[in-house]
């Protein structure tokens, strides 16, 4: 997927951001919603992506309803003047973004929820 993207001369900004997306969406990998839940059984997810030509840089953590947060991440790196917000005003953030959100538990799958439930 990374590969066609680069030789339909997407940026690589624009690449991984595609390739953390469909790791995020993947139940398998510890991202997203595959994420592994805290000790007391919640969500708290994390992302990061950083422009090395601009210097830029954007990151949210403590996520408990924003689906891609990659995508939350780099709308702070290029919309707003900071580079990390997290907790209640990365969740405003997304909502003022308007990114797709789902409750707390429906954004990791059923498989992380058994996991921490033995």
């Amino acid at each position: 997927m990374g590969v066609d993207a680069l030789k339909a001369h997407k940026s690589p900004l624009d690449v991984v951001e595609l390739v953390v997306r469909e790791l995020e969406n993947n139940e398998y990998f510890n991202a997203g919603r595959g994420s592994v839940l805290t000790s007391n059984g919640t969500v708290e997810i994390e992302a990061c992506i950083m422009d090395g030509n601009m210097k830029n840089c954007g990151a949210v953590s403590g996520l408990t309803i924003v689906v891609n947060a990659i995508a939350l991440a780099r709308l702070v790196m290029e919309k707003t003047p900071h580079i990390y917000l997290a907790l209640e005003g990365a969740e405003a953030f997304s909502r003022e973004q308007m990114l797709i959100r789902l409750e707390s538990m429906k954004v990791v799958e059923k498989f992380e929820e058994s996991l921490w439930k033995s």
